[in-house]
């Protein structure tokens, strides 16, 4: 809690300092000769890394990068201070120094449709140096919808049994043999051997005759 406490005077300060120096109008060159680049302002997208280089300042001093909706600003609430305070550097002996910050899209402030700035400063106060750099935003493409195509179900083809041919040569040929046995049976029984009733009856009187003649004997 104590930190936080802390913490928001220096973000005042800060933003006091970003609005105190006469030379803002510039949008790109400090009122004591500083400037700076950026390795990327146009097309930015959430995320993206932008390498900030300043140039001409005081060796040993500390460089603040924060991204602005208004430069000038006129106060916090033209700043986009979620991420304040994380992006610092040192100046070099050669008063230049680089630091990489990671852009944050905000919507209605820092989108496609609205630019803003990337903001450099030295310091608090009416001596700090500030350079605000403008960027632009990529268009946000929408999200892609997949629809999922309608399952296909295909029927199997209904397959119809083939007819089954009547064997037209068999029967001809066991009608052909059923008329062969009848003829074969008329032939025995109309033919020229002796039919069947003869023997009996010849026998039959046989033995008629053979009881006739002993009775006559006695």
């Amino acid at each position: 809690m104590t930190r936080r406490l802390l913490v928001l005077p220096a973000v005042f300060i800060a933003l006091l300092s970003l609005t105190s120096a006469p030379a803002f109008a510039d949008h790109g060159v400090a009122h004591n000769g500083e400037t700076a680049d950026l390795s990327k302002t146009e097309d930015l997208v959430q995320d993206d890394v932008v390498t900030v280089s300043g140039h001409g300042y005081a060796p040993g001093s500390t460089l603040t990068v924060v991204q602005c909706y208004i430069f000038p600003a006129t106060g916090p609430a033209d700043c986009e201070l979620s991420n304040y305070g994380q992006f610092v550097v040192e100046v070099g002996d050669d008063g230049s120094a680089t630091v990489d910050y990671v852009v944050n899209v905000v919507d209605g402030r820092c989108d496609s449709t609205t630019p803003c700035f990337i903001v450099i400063s030295d310091g608090i106060g009416a001596s700090a140096n500030a350079i605000g750099t403008e960027v632009t935003f990529a268009a946000t493409e929408p999200a892609t919808t997949t629809t999922a195509a309608p399952a296909t179900t295909t029927a199997a083809p209904t397959t119809t049994a083939a007819p089954v041919e009547t064997d037209t040569a068999t029967d001809d040929e066991s009608d052909s043999a059923a008329a062969a046995d009848s003829d074969d049976a008329e032939t025995d029984d109309g033919g020229d051997g002796i039919p069947g009733w003869v023997l009996p009856l010849a026998l039959a009187a046989v033995v008629v005759g053979a009881a006739v003649a002993i009775r006559q004997k006695k």
